[in-house]
């Protein structure tokens, strides 16, 4: 059974935007776990803008970079097979490298989601944290 997180809806329209998200992931358990990362668009419709699937070795931190720039307001979700000793954290920050307070999540601000079914992809190799960046145009709807 997997245990799904959220950090709800995050507003990135004020005055120091952020340009991304930064989720890091603490397993201090003793086997790796599989998560799964998700960055949803709230402008307007809810819509997936990317997402990836880790696996996170015993005892071991790691982390992952979403592109929020052109994103008024956003989710991110985060799944994981693991229910004991998993910690999440969500850190925008701005065009200059620094955390925005407003943006910031530790792991007992993070909601669970326990209306829906978590089904963990497994990816075939470690993802590496660097990645193409897919940028959304913001629209009206």
């Amino acid at each position: 059974m997997g245990i799904l997180y959220s950090t709800g809806p995050v507003e990135n329209a004020a005055a120091n935007a952020g340009i991304s998200a930064l989720v890091k992931i603490l397993n201090n358990s003793a086997n790796e776990v599989n998560v799964q990362l998700k960055l949803f668009s709230l402008n307007g419709l809810k819509q997936e803008v990317d997402s990836t699937a880790l696996v996170v070795a015993a005892s071991s931190s790691d982390y992952y970079p979403f592109e929020v720039t052109n994103i008024i307001e956003y989710e991110i979700q985060i799944a994981t097979d693991s229910e004991n000793d998993v910690l999440f954290s969500v850190w925008g920050l701005d065009a200059d490298g620094n955390f925005i307070a407003a943006q910031r999540f530790v792991h007992k601000e993070l909601s669970q989601i326990v209306s829906q079914e978590v089904n963990l992809t497994t990816p075939k190799k470690k993802i590496l944290t660097t990645k193409k960046s897919r940028r959304r145009a913001t629209g009206t709807s």
